[in-house]
């Protein structure tokens, strides 16, 4: 069968490099990869969701399996499914819980599943008055995607009032413009103490012979400029 794998980046090459060892697997493509990736697949210039869709189709693609955030809140499942192609991956409507913070914590909160306090604004004024009236640290966060940096980690007044004015007003996450602002809570939640993140997953969701992977762990920490001080990860392993 011929795959195509959609990305450029470590994980994609990895997706690339697990299908490249497959008997069943005779070729692989990567849209728009890497020079590393090169080294294991076949790379190609397609750059939008409609050129992947082209290729995938002239080509005769058996299976496409979608790596980054990006492809999918732009609804390339949807466009593959429409036009008969296999495609692995949430469809647009539900990456939003990827794609949009403010999606994620209002369904988590609606489900009663245990979020730190929040609150969601489109008007940079009322989310300074939010901001001025809770102990710190805050974190302030812009909803959409921004390349794992639009959370903003904050000790002071000051430095949330610069985040929201960076993510609300200046737009520096680009499309990603509106924003959240969280509470901190205890020293396990708190943004501005290492931190970790425990991920779970299988490789086939509603699959009767789907495989549970391992327990990933992730550890953070708060790094940059008052302006730039986004949770960055320090490592990460697994088992746990």
């Amino acid at each position: 069968m011929k795959v195509l794998v959609i990305g450029s980046g470590g994980r994609d090459h990895a997706i690339a490099w697990k299908f490249a060892q497959s008997t069943r697997v005779k070729q692989v493509y990567v849209a728009h990869g890497n020079a590393g990736i090169a080294q294991t697949a076949t790379c190609i210039d397609a750059r939008t969701i409609d050129e992947m869709a082209d290729f995938a189709e002239t080509e005769g693609v058996d299976l496409t399996f979608v790596g980054p955030e990006k492809p999918l809140s732009a609804g390339i499942v949807d466009l593959f499914e429409s036009r008969g192609l296999a495609i692995i991956g949430p469809n647009q409507r539900t990456s939003r819980l990827e794609s949009s913070k403010c999606d994620a914590k209002v369904m988590l909160r609606e489900l009663g599943i245990p979020v730190p306090e929040f609150a969601i604004f489109d008007d940079p004024e009322k989310a300074r008055q939010y901001v001025r009236q809770y102990p710190y640290p805050v974190v302030v966060k812009a909803d959409g995607l921004a390349a794992g940096k639009g959370s903003l980690v904050c000790d002071g007044v000051q430095d949330a009032e610069v985040a929201i004015h960076g993510i609300m007003e200046e737009k520096i996450f680009q499309m990603a413009g509106g924003t959240s602002g969280q509470k901190g809570g205890d020293p396990e939640a708190n943004p501005t103490q290492p931190d970790q993140e425990h991920h779970a997953g299988d490789d086939a969701p509603g699959t009767e012979d789907r495989k549970r992977m391992p327990v990933q762990k992730l550890d953070e920490q708060a790094a940059g400029a008052p302006e730039q001080r986004c949770q960055q990860q320090k490592g990460d392993g697994a088992p746990v």
